[in-house]
């Protein structure tokens, strides 16, 4: 479906994770609807962002249009089932239908599969190394409460699974620095660096209103339910 979003008709609530991204999509196709943009750091708490994110959907509520024109969208995926249960009760609600904002900024061309990750790969963007949970932030925290003998050994158990460490290129920052931030993350781990093609090709489809199954939309009075991100419900 085609979605008409307009300014007096259209809020977005984006994670600030993805403030490159959702930035580049605003610039170049000139849209011009208000962003409210999301603490990065909520991922880490389900149950949290939940709650930030139906309140945020309510009060956008209280501004727009009380009729089928109005819609909200949420630069979110399902996020740890942070979004699951979220409701708009007077507008269109839609997002990507994808379980990370990863998954998303990897998709680059028609999904053949529900994810997009491969297993054992720490993805990074420069939203993420921003982010206080991040590899090396995570590091210089524990090694000032445990020391470094310690903190080798919980690195160890919370990074065991990952053998490489890839920079996502979609085109909207500089990788040079974010490619040195992988370097020393992969020397830390012990494992390899690189860079996969990444891109905004479903941002641009959700904040454009070329909605289509990529984007999952709930009309007034839906809930966001974990069993619309299953691959095989959108085929």
């Amino acid at each position: 479906m085609t979605r008409n979003l307009k300014p007096e008709n259209t809020i977005l609530i984006a994670c600030s994770m993805m403030e490159d991204e959702v930035g580049r999509v605003l610039e170049e196709q000139n849209l011009q609807y208000p962003v409210v943009w999301m603490e990065r750091g909520y991922h880490s708490y389900p149950d949290k962002l939940r709650a930030v994110l139906q309140e945020q959907i309510d009060l956008a509520e209280e501004k727009l249009p009380k009729d089928e024109s109005s819609s909200i969208l949420l630069a979110y995926g399902l996020c740890g089932n942070g979004t699951e249960r979220l409701v708009s009760h007077t507008a269109t609600l839609a997002m990507p239908r994808f379980d990370d904002c990863i998954n998303t900024l990897l998709c680059c061309e028609p999904r053949t599969c529900r994810a997009m990750e491969k297993a054992g790969v720490y993805y990074l963007t420069r939203g993420w190394t921003l982010d206080m949970g991040a590899v090396l932030q995570s590091h210089q925290k524990l090694l000032d409460k445990f020391g470094e003998k310690k903190t080798d050994r919980i690195m160890r158990m919370m990074y065991d699974g990952y053998k490489h460490v890839a920079v996502i290129d979609d085109g909207c920052y500089d990788t040079e620095p974010i490619c040195e931030y992988a370097e020393k993350c992969a020397d830390l781990l012990n494992v390899d660096a690189g860079c996969v093609p990444g891109g905004t090709y479903i941002l641009e489809k959700l904040m454009t209103g070329g909605w289509d199954s990529d984007i999952l939309v709930k009309r007034p009075g839906e809930q966001v339910e974990q069993e619309d991100f299953f691959y095989e419900s959108v085929r």
